[in-house]
C-alpha cells in the first residue's frame, strides 16, 4: 500500500479507537494529537458526542450540588435569623412561675419552651430540676421535652447567648 493509503487506514483506526474508548480518552488531550487534515467521520462524531454529553452531565451535576448548597445555606440563615430575633429579658422584676420568687442576680436559671404561653419561660434552676424529677416519677413530661439554654450562674450585667435558644438580655438595676 502507498503512503497515502496507509495514512487513511491510520486515521480510520484512530477514529474507531476514539469512538470505542471514548470514556477513557479525554477530549482535551485527544484533539491536539489529531492531524489537522483528519476528516470528520462517523467515529469522530460518536466520540465527540459522547464527550460533550459527559461534560454536560458533569456541569448539570455541579449546578445541582451548588443549588442544594445554596438552599441549605439559605435555610440555615433563616433559622439563625429567627432564633436571633427571639429574646428573653431577665430583669430584677422577673418572677419564677413555679415558686413565685424573684429571679435575682447570682441566681441560676434555665429557659424552657412554654407549652401554655407562646415563647419561653425563665425558671429557677432548682425549680426546673424539681419539675424534672416529679415529671419522671409521674411519667409526665420527659426530660427530652424540655430544652435548656444554659445552666449558668449569672453575674450582673452579663449576656448569655446560645444559637439554639433565644438571646438572653439581663438587666439588673
Amino acid at each position: 500500500p502507498t503512503e497515502q493509503t496507509r495514512a487513511q487506514i491510520h486515521r480510520q483506526c484512530v477514529g474507531h479507537l476514539l469512538s470505542t474508548h471514548s470514556q477513557s480518552i479525554p477530549v482535551a488531550e485527544a484533539l491536539p494529537l489529531l492531524p489537522a487534515d483528519m476528516s470528520f467521520s462517523h467515529d469522530m462524531f460518536v466520540y465527540l458526542r459522547s464527550q460533550l454529553c459527559t461534560l454536560d452531565q458533569d456541569m448539570r451535576t455541579k449546578n445541582v450540588v451548588r443549588g442544594l448548597a445554596a438552599a441549605e445555606d439559605l435555610q440555615a440563615r433563616r433559622q439563625l435569623s429567627y432564633l436571633q430575633s427571639n429574646s428573653v429579658v431577665v430583669s430584677e422584676t422577673r418572677v419564677c412561675p413555679d415558686c413565685l420568687k424573684r429571679i435575682g442576680s447570682g441566681t441560676a436559671f434555665v429557659i424552657v419552651p412554654s407549652k401554655r404561653a407562646k415563647g419561653h419561660v425563665v425558671v429557677h434552676y432548682s425549680c426546673w430540676q424539681r419539675g424534672q424529677s416529679v415529671a419522671r416519677a409521674t411519667n409526665g413530661r420527659e426530660a427530652s421535652d424540655v430544652s435548656t439554654v444554659s445552666i449558668e450562674k449569672i453575674s450582673a450585667g452579663s449576656d448569655v447567648e446560645s444559637p439554639a435558644m433565644p438571646r438572653v438580655e439581663i438587666k439588673w438595676a
